[in-house]
């Protein structure tokens, strides 16, 4: 793990936004395809720096930002930008190999593309439970 990866992980988890609620090494429920990051890590290079973590620290200072979106659209009512968010954290999560966190995703993606904003709140909170989870399993990772 490099060393701004590592800076960027604790960051967050000093700042709640990535807490590992499941100890990295229980016998909790696959958060991580492996297969997905077998992918990622084919893609390294000689040479170059550590193409996973790199993508790693990306993904969690994008998607701590697309959590806070979704928050801002419980209070706003915008259904537009809660598909939106909700899509773009879908795919990156899905491409990180969190595919429960990514149905989730998608889950608010519908609701949001109908409309249909009054299960919003349930099912943020689904996601906001099992996002420490990611974070924890990515830094494991590492």
């Amino acid at each position: 793990m490099s060393l701004s990866t590592a800076s960027s992980l604790s960051e967050g988890i000093r700042q709640g936004t990535c807490a590992p609620s499941v100890p990295p090494h229980s016998a909790g429920p696959i958060v991580l395809d492996p297969r997905a990051l077998a992918v990622i890590r084919s893609l390294d290079r000689k040479g170059r720096p550590d193409f996973l973590a790199r993508l790693i620290e990306k993904y969690v200072v994008s998607s701590t930002e697309h959590l806070m979106s979704i928050r801002r659209t419980v209070v706003t009512g915008d259904a537009t930008a809660l598909w939106q968010a909700a899509h773009t954290l879908k795919s990156s999560s899905a491409m990180m190999g969190a595919s429960m966190f990514a149905e989730l995703c998608h889950e608010l993606e519908l609701l949001g593309r109908a409309a249909t904003l009054d299960r919003v709140p349930e099912v943020l909170s689904k996601l906001e439970a099992s996002y420490p989870g990611v974070c924890a399993a990515l830094e494991v990772a590492m």
